[in-house]
């Protein structure tokens, strides 16, 4: 029933957010109203979670570890960004960035004194998942804490560099696809459908734009393409290339002293 009923405001809070992403999100009236609503969704599912009863460990180290966070986070996310906007000091140049680089070092503070649990959250340990993740330990919502300062830490880029992702994309190396047209389609169709991105939360068409955008390459009758491989008398030769790869990845780790 927790978890369940935390899934379910969860998604009440992110429909209402749906029209500007949170790391994009500078007005401050939005921020307030969005941590407002957070503040409301998270008592009602406080009042339950006070009394609940968990079905075992597992179960209470599931809801701390990974079901809480993906609520929890945005609390720590807009409590913290309506603090960081609300207080933009008056007098700095419009336009001035300085205060927002100035934010950024807190975020480095805060990973500076967490490091350990940092560590801990990005590497998926679980040795000691038995005592952090429990109701009676203090720091049960650590999870939800880092993850909300990986989004202060996004939100403050977009801050301090406000350009569209194919302008800051163009700060990176250039990276050219030199498969086959054919395996990129069938790539983008398997991280899709294997709900690989986002959790599936994704159209193929707005991953394939992407896709070409990153590397180069115009895809634009993709799916002719994966219908007509679909349809071919060889569908897995694409997973039989990936399976060889593998094989020979294999045979060399054997082949080591």
């Amino acid at each position: 029933m927790l978890h369940e009923k935390l899934l379910s405001i969860l998604k009440e809070f992110e429909d209402a957010c749906i029209e500007t992403p949170h790391t994009e999100c500078f007005a401050l009236p939005l921020i307030q109203l969005r941590r407002d609503i957070f503040n409301e969704l998270s008592d009602s599912i406080l009042k339950i979670e006070n009394d609940f009863v968990f079905n075992g460990p597992e179960d209470e180290i599931l809801y701390y570890k990974l079901t809480k966070p993906k609520f929890y986070k945005y609390g720590v996310f807009y409590k913290t960004i309506y603090k960081i906007v609300s207080r933009y000091p008056v007098g700095l140049k419009k336009g001035s960035k300085k205060y927002y680089f100035d934010c950024l070092k807190d975020v480095k503070d805060t990973f500076d004194r967490q490091v350990d649990m940092f560590e801990y959250y990005r590497a998926g340990y679980d040795n000691n998942d038995h005592v952090i993740f429990r109701k009676n330990f203090e720091e049960r919502n650590i999870f939800a804490v880092l993850q909300g300062t990986q989004m202060i830490e996004d939100f403050l880029h977009n801050a301090t560099d406000p350009r569209t992702f194919e302008e800051k994309l163009k700060d990176y190396p250039k990276f050219k696809w030199t498969g086959t047209k054919i395996q990129a389609v069938i790539l983008v169709n398997l991280m899709v459908k294997g709900n690989l991105i986002n959790n599936g939360n994704v159209t193929i068409a707005d991953l394939m734009e992407h896709f070409q955008a990153t590397y180069d390459i115009d895809l634009k009758d993709y799916y002719k393409k994966y219908s007509d491989n679909i349809g071919s008398d060889d569908p897995f030769k694409f997973l039989d290339f990936m399976k060889t790869i593998i094989e020979s990845d294999i045979e060399k780790n054997l082949e080591k002293p």
